[in-house]
């Protein structure tokens, strides 16, 4: 009995902790998957990760299995471009979108035009 105090204690902090009580709910989840759905429409776009070239559809995969590792630390589409779409968590470079022949610009602000288009804004 004794031993189940701390047990108790642990599991009650790790919920009062804000990245665990956060989590995306089924409304912001199909925002996030219409987004994903868009950038996959987007080919021949090519999405930059640190310095490397990637098809729309690789990126759409790395970007899911950012989302899944996240666990509960995002709450809405706005906060998985924010803190999951825009750049390396390992190197910290900003990823770059580019059509074949363009500009490399920022992916951050092209996905949050793209999420903008696609769905309603989150209440």
């Amino acid at each position: 009995m004794v031993a189940a105090v701390p047990v108790c204690l642990a599991i009650c902090f790790a919920l009062a902790r804000p990245e665990v009580a956060m989590a995306v709910t089924p409304e912001e989840q199909v925002r996030i998957e219409a987004l994903l759905a868009a950038i996959d429409r987007e080919a021949p776009l090519i999405f930059i990760r640190n310095g490397s070239e990637h098809t729309v559809q690789e990126a759409v995969g790395h970007l899911r299995l950012k989302l899944r590792r996240a666990g509960n630390r995002i709450a809405t589409a706005e906060e998985f471009i924010d803190y999951l779409a825009t750049g390396s968590s390992f190197s910290k470079k900003p990823y770059l979108v580019r059509r074949p022949g363009g500009e490399s610009q920022p992916a951050g602000p092209f996905f949050h035009r793209l999420l903008r288009e696609v769905t309603p804004p989150s209440q």
